[in-house]
């Protein structure tokens, strides 16, 4: 059943939770929103995350998070 059963972590794995209906603020930025989730995870390197970003295809930082469509939203949340 799916209640059984054990889980084996690989070396750096990282378990994180990713909630069904994002809670970004109205007119926040792409980049706001990921250095605010980064900040609040206990990091600050603004550089690593603009890369992150990049490699990531997001293209506009400064674009509103509310204009992204549900994928883009959900991967930035994944992200983050």
């Amino acid at each position: 059943s799916p209640d059984d059963g054990k889980v084996i972590p690989r070396n750096g794995l990282r378990i994180s939770y990713v909630a069904q209906q994002e809670k970004f603020r109205e007119k926040q930025t792409i980049f706001d929103a990921a250095s605010e989730i980064m900040h609040n995870a206990g990091g600050d390197n603004l550089a690593l995350l603009s890369e992150m970003l990049a490699r990531h295809n997001f293209e506009n930082l400064e674009q509103e998070v509310n204009l992204l469509s549900g994928g883009w939203k959900k991967k930035l949340s994944i992200l983050s």
